[in-house]
């Protein structure tokens, strides 16, 4: 059923690969690529260092796919899902071409979750945090600012209000004089290769909904497509279908990701509920298999 992904050299042939048509859209929404040394002339005749490119992840998903390095041991159970198959023909979706998008969404999450490299804050965030907390700074509400050098026991503590409004002043003016299109300073934060971590289940499991809820937001559901059985409805739920797709590629095997209504009849919303608190997270980690 699910047509066989053919191996590419070249990153155009990736491009223009059909299955790779839901793959591409997501990765040039969410993972483009930065060349900090290549230079293109402007509109208006000046230079300029930097550009942003198309992804490079449809190539390097393609490469580790050929390599078997994805796990694609959950396609029987992806085919065999008559609900999954039946909410994809609702949605006019290719079930090839969604198969190896939710399979590059994984693998990406994956590198971005599991043994991976942890990535300090760049300068900016750094900068913007303090500069948000600094803001809170009323004539009323006093603030202590404190700086120790390694080694010294008496830290600079300072208090005074007309002090600490200069230096919230100085930290905007900086920002604004260095605004964000991919500074090399101010937004690149420091990697550790030596040191690894995993982060929770359900980071994955927030990622894995963040990108594909993009991809199916503006998608309209057919209502006149049947299902098979005729005692069964067919689900238009696009969370449903986040959920159930968390199920069968093993991202979790809590069935009740799966499961539309629970042993009391209701709505599950298993994932919509899990997910309730978690909003806008940053996983601060580098991927370790698209972007080393």
């Amino acid at each position: 059923m699910i047509k066989e992904l053919p191996y590419h050299e070249t990153e155009l042939a990736c491009k223009n690969e059909p299955l790779l048509e839901y793959v591409c859209e997501v990765s040039n929404h969410f993972w483009l690529s930065y060349d900090p040394d290549e230079v293109i002339m402007m509109d208006d005749g000046t230079y300029k260092k930097g550009v942003v490119e198309e992804s490079l992840v449809p190539s390097k998903f393609v490469k580790r796919y050929s390599n078997d390095s994805i796990d694609i041991s959950r396609i029987k159970k992806y085919e065999d899902s008559i609900e999954v198959q039946e909410t994809l023909k609702a949605f006019n979706l290719d079930p090839s071409k969604f198969w190896y998008l939710c399979l590059c969404i994984k693998d990406y999450v994956d590198g971005q979750t599991i043994d991976t490299f942890k990535r300090s804050p760049s300068h900016r965030k750094i900068f913007k945090d303090l500069f948000d907390e600094m803001k809170k700074m009323t004539p009323n509400k006093g603030a202590e600012l404190s700086f120790r050098v390694d080694g010294s026991k008496h830290p600079v503590k300072i208090a005074d209000h007309d002090i600490l409004f200069f230096l919230k002043d100085l930290v905007e003016a900086y920002l604004k004089m260095r605004p964000e299109s991919n500074d090399e300073f101010l937004d690149s934060g420091h990697i550790d290769i030596h040191q690894t971590l995993t982060v929770a289940s359900i980071y994955r499991i927030y990622l894995f909904d963040h990108y594909l809820s993009w991809f199916l937001q503006d998608l309209k559901a057919d209502k006149s497509v049947m299902s098979a059985n005729p005692n069964e409805l067919i689900s238009y739920d696009k969370k449903l279908l986040i959920s159930r797709m968390i199920f069968v590629l093993g991202i979790s095997d809590d069935k009740r990701y799966y499961e539309e209504y629970d042993k009391n009849a209701r709505k599950n919303n298993f994932l919509k509920n899990n997910l309730r608190k978690y909003k806008d997270v940053t996983v601060p980690t580098l991927n370790k298999y698209y972007f080393m």
